[in-house]
């Protein structure tokens, strides 16, 4: 398989499952694309050229070690509201 083949799957996935974590693709992208390509790498270039959106954040809690991402389709809206919810709303 190409690099641009295995990018494409890449963004296939993220927008079949309309969103994920890198761990949610490991199954079938190596089912598929086998050890040729790093996901990561993958998804580092498909980030750069804008087909895919990262969103990178840390938890209370884990500061300073444990980043984390989450992968959406390119051309998606992200909105953050970090307002409290009130109790009823929960």
């Amino acid at each position: 398989m190409t690099r641009d083949k295995a990018k494409q799957l890449v963004c296939d996935l993220v927008t079949e499952k309309q969103g994920c974590k890198i761990l949610d693709l490991i199954p079938q992208f190596y089912e598929v694309v086998g050890s040729d390509f790093t996901l990561n790498s993958l998804v580092d270039a498909l980030v750069e050229e804008r087909r895919l959106v990262e969103i990178e954040y840390v938890l209370p809690g884990m500061l300073d070690y444990k980043i984390k991402s989450f992968l959406l389709p390119a051309g998606t809206d992200v909105k953050v509201n970090d307002t409290p919810m009130k109790d009823h709303e929960a």
